[in-house]
């Protein structure tokens, strides 16, 4: 129904690649700038007009892709992180070009908050509207995950909050699902005891002679992770890279039994 729904559509990833914002607001104004008299000629059929121009963008949207998102600021463009990753990409490949992807992991951390407080709530008309401590919280864990990069996914390190040794890791971790690997910490963060953790129970049973460790947070980097690594599954060789991107450190290393 839209005229020239694919300039439409070129506009729309035009703004975002660019990484302006794009709402409802700037179709409408493109319609008037590129066809006028069919966005007249449709809000003066139509009752409720506007509203239903809107519901028409909206539906438009989903069709191609597109979701409601809330807005984030970054630092650098996507123009830039992509030139950064496609230099890396091709400093790595000719520096490892004779290695097979299954002795190299890629390890990422990924922090999640779940069972968050409501912003309101029923409450009996004129009572308190007062709620326990305990339901002000969220709740947050933290995944690892870690990938070859054949593309084989190995099991996923569930970092919960609690403390170590308690009522979570002594009660609970039996009745979690089989399969992946569970662990307490303060924060729900990788610290040094995880990270032991983490190395010999999930990636040591699972490494070849040889194989590239591929991370991007900065605790394993540290002496004592780098300790913690050689006294329960590898040895460390030689440091291979380290450059900052996205924020994060993302360090390339070169370990073996």
């Amino acid at each position: 129904m839209i005229p020239n729904a694919d300039g439409l559509e070129a506009f729309m990833y035009k703004r975002r690649d660019a990484e302006l914002a794009l709402t409802c607001t700037h179709l409408v104004n493109y319609l008037k700038r590129n066809h006028k008299p069919w966005l007249e000629q449709y809000l003066s059929d139509r009752w409720s007009g506007y509203k239903s121009l809107l519901k028409l963008l909206q539906q438009f949207c989903a069709r191609h892709g597109f979701t409601r998102q809330k807005p984030a600021k970054s630092k650098q463009t996507q123009e830039q992180l992509e030139k950064v990753r496609q230099e890396f990409a091709q400093d790595f490949n000719v520096a490892f070009s004779g290695f097979s992807p299954s002795v190299i992991i890629n390890v990422d951390e990924t922090g999640m908050t779940y069972d968050m407080p409501p912003h309101a709530i029923w409450s009996v008309k004129g009572g308190s509207s007062k709620i326990s401590s305990g339901e002000k919280h969220s709740y947050r864990m933290t995944a690892v995950l870690s990938v070859r990069a054949n593309g084989e996914k190995l099991p996923i390190l569930f970092i919960l909050r609690g403390e170590p040794g308690g009522r979570i890791e002594t009660g609970e971790f039996e009745t979690y699902p089989i399969g992946h690997y569970y662990a307490v910490q303060e924060s729900a963060w990788m610290d040094a005891r995880v990270w032991a953790f983490y190395v010999r129970n999930l990636l040591s049973p699972r490494l070849d002679e040889l194989f590239f460790f591929f991370w991007t947070t900065s605790i394993h980097v540290s002496k004592e992770g780098r300790s913690q690594a050689r006294r329960v599954a590898v040895s460390w060789l030689q440091s291979l890279r380290t450059q900052q991107v996205w924020s994060s450190h993302w360090t390339l290393e070169l370990w073996h039994r």
